[in-house]
């Protein structure tokens, strides 16, 4: 329908769009509003301002009041819930919730019951481990405090008195001081965002490595029962050291004090690894348990060896003083989501939830639709045989946007919606990864095709990990058997963490006899891969092509790929033992350099300071 918008009684053309909006009268996006420019600059002002059919109201305000109409935060204050301060807390406890219909959940609810402490309300106060915040600027960083809406002042006080008396803050009189944001709740309450954001920039960093969802699957093996556990907000239940508090303070708004933190805040860059560092020192002894931050994953063969290890974990998080948040545990479960993965006795899949976004992903229109597609899907790409061949014609079109608002739709062609459907398909097809048995063999399958290597290791014919790289530059104009010969390094290299050391030997099945040329290659490429070859047990089993079914499976959806590198192909023409080419690579003309004595020569005299 066609209306008339008032904008300060200037009366305006547009035309709306008739639906219902529960709680709004109108809604007005930004190219409507820019375009009347009212008194406030709504397109670019960094806060929220209410209008109503009767003019522009002079309140400013922010997200989540009921106001005729809203307008959305600009990307400055967008600021993530998971930075946010959470939820009051209280001393009630809040056990997991269990499935009364079985008897055997029982058992579990009676062990919560016994460790009701660790279910509590309240987040608990570990010192096991500080919080360290080494800068690399010691200039203390004082940014402008940011208005606070009238509204929500008192419930701000309210928070600030919780966390006082809760000893997760004190006043402070650091030369620090670092702005506040705010996000509304669904329920109309709001909460606070501390914006560490100029202190992350001058912040060390902490390398502690945080473990990876393959981590987990290699150690699940012959495992049937499993529970996640969830720390009641982790984070503040670790302290920072003494001597770095003055880096968090923080001021709310105007008329408020300043306040530090003796627990540490979200929103630190740092705050991942030392929590990480926490929780391994807490529980990185029992091999039956994963962790991921406050994630935590207990996995067992039976219910009665499972009763048995949460015991164990629960006595260790009573002794480091922490506590769970009840409501996000699952405990004694025949499968559980984990990192993004479900994990079960039948092995390792993706969570269906984030397969279905992908799947139900619309055509990408800019370079952001696309990278964040290309983002979501890379996520499971150790389930996707060969993904780096197909997704390539999607990832040079995203390498061609500069800009993250850049029109892709221009650019699209039927090469990027066969690529863009396959990965779509895949990703509904995924088969379980299955977890590896140390005692018997492994198998693997590599391939090789002209835009990309791939390779999957398997065990008794069921799948455990692929992988795939998509070949660059030089790389491209590399010979069959030379991408062949690649292709089992970089697969051995992968799958590492899972065979080296191991008695058996490792089968490879190619339809290619790449190490037959590795052995008798002269040039330095093929022979640092030879020596790399020769730390692992295995043995390669020529297979030709139409029987490797393996091989097959692994390219058998490409992409015709445009070649991108203009240089002439290499190719090798053996002659006896002598390899003759069409043309030298830099790396022959400097060892061809280095035999011959007359350059050697010059070398030498120009590196002399006596002029020649």
């Amino acid at each position: 329908m066609s209306d008339a918008a008032i904008f300060r009684s200037v009366p305006q053309q547009a035309q709306l769009i008739d639906f219902k909006i529960k709680g709004l009268d109108v809604v007005f996006g930004k190219p409507v509003v820019g375009a009347v420019a009212p008194a406030n600059d709504w397109v670019n002002y960094p806060k929220f301002s209410t209008i109503t059919t009767t003019g522009l109201e002079d309140v400013e305000q922010w997200p989540g009041l009921n106001a005729t109409t809203d307008m959305l935060q600009d990307d400055d204050l967008a600021m993530t819930l998971d930075y946010a301060v959470p939820d009051f807390h209280d001393e009630k406890v809040t056990l997991p919730i269990f499935d009364v219909s079985k008897p055997e959940t029982q058992r579990y609810r009676a062990l919560c019951e016994e460790y009701s402490s660790l279910f509590v309300n309240k987040p608990g106060h570990c010192d096991l481990v500080e919080h360290c915040i080494p800068v690399t600027d010691e200039v203390p960083i004082a940014e402008r405090t940011r208005p606070l809406p009238h509204k929500w002042r008192a419930e701000i006080s309210a928070q600030l008195e919780e966390l006082e008396r809760d000893g997760l803050i004190v006043r402070s009189t650091s030369p620090y001081k670092f702005p506040c944001v705010f996000v509304p709740k669904k329920n109309g309450k709001v909460r606070m965002c501390v914006d560490y954001r100029s202190l992350n920039k001058v912040a060390k960093v902490d390398s502690y490595p945080l473990p990876r969802p393959d981590d987990v699957q290699e150690h699940l093996s012959g495992a049937s029962v499993f529970s996640t556990l969830d720390l009641r907000s982790g984070y503040w239940q670790m302290k920072v050291r003494p001597s770095d508090r003055h880096r968090t303070a923080f001021c709310p708004g105007p008329g408020f004090p300043l306040f530090e933190w003796v627990r540490m805040p979200f929103g630190l860059s740092n705050a991942p690894a030392s929590f990480q560092r926490l929780m391994d020192l807490v529980l990185g002894r029992f091999n039956f348990v994963r962790i991921y931050l406050d994630d935590i994953l207990i996995f067992s063969r039976s219910e009665q060896e499972h009763l048995h290890h949460l015991k164990l974990v629960f006595d260790a998080l009573r002794e480091a003083g922490l506590t769970l948040a009840g409501d996000k545990c699952s405990i004694g479960m025949d499968s559980v989501t984990y990192l993004g993965h479900r994990f079960s006795a039948q092995g390792m899949s993706p969570d269906r939830a984030k397969v279905d976004v992908i799947e139900s992903w619309p055509t990408p229109r800019t370079a952001t639709d696309l990278r964040s597609f290309l983002g979501l899907a890379g996520y499971y790409r150790h389930f996707i045989p060969h993904f780096s061949d197909r997704a390539k014609v999607l990832q040079q079109l995203q390498a061609t946007c500069s800009k993250d608002d850049v029109t892709v739709t221009d650019l699209w062609t039927e090469d990027h919606s066969v690529a863009f459907v396959d990965i779509k398909k895949a990703l509904a097809d995924l088969p379980f990864l299955d977890y590896p048995d140390f005692n018997r063999p492994f198998e693997m399958a590599c391939d090789a095709s002209q835009y990309a290597i791939g390779g999957v290791l398997e065990q008794d014919g069921r799948p455990l990990a692929f992988y795939s790289q998509t070949l660059t530059g030089s790389q491209l104009n590399w010979p069959v058997y030379e991408k062949e010969a690649y292709a089992i390094l970089k697969c051995l290299e992968r799958f590492r963490h899972l065979h080296y050391g191991y008695k058996l030997r490792i089968t490879v099945y190619s339809d290619h006899r790449p190490l037959q040329w590795l052995k008798t290659a002269t040039s330095t490429k093929l022979q640092r891969w030879l020596l790399a070859l020769q730390q692992y047990q295995f043995e390669v089993v020529y297979i030709p092509g139409k029987q490797n079914t393996r091989a097959d499976a692994l390219s058998r959806v490409r992409q015709p790929q445009p070649v991108v590198d203009d240089k002439p192909t290499v190719v090798p023409r053996p002659v006896g033992v002598v390899t003759l080419h069409e043309a030298f690579s830099k790396d022959d003309i400097r060892q061809a350099q280095k035999a011959c004595p007359i350059t050697r020569q010059l070398y030498t005299r120009l590196l002399d300071a006596q002029p020649l």
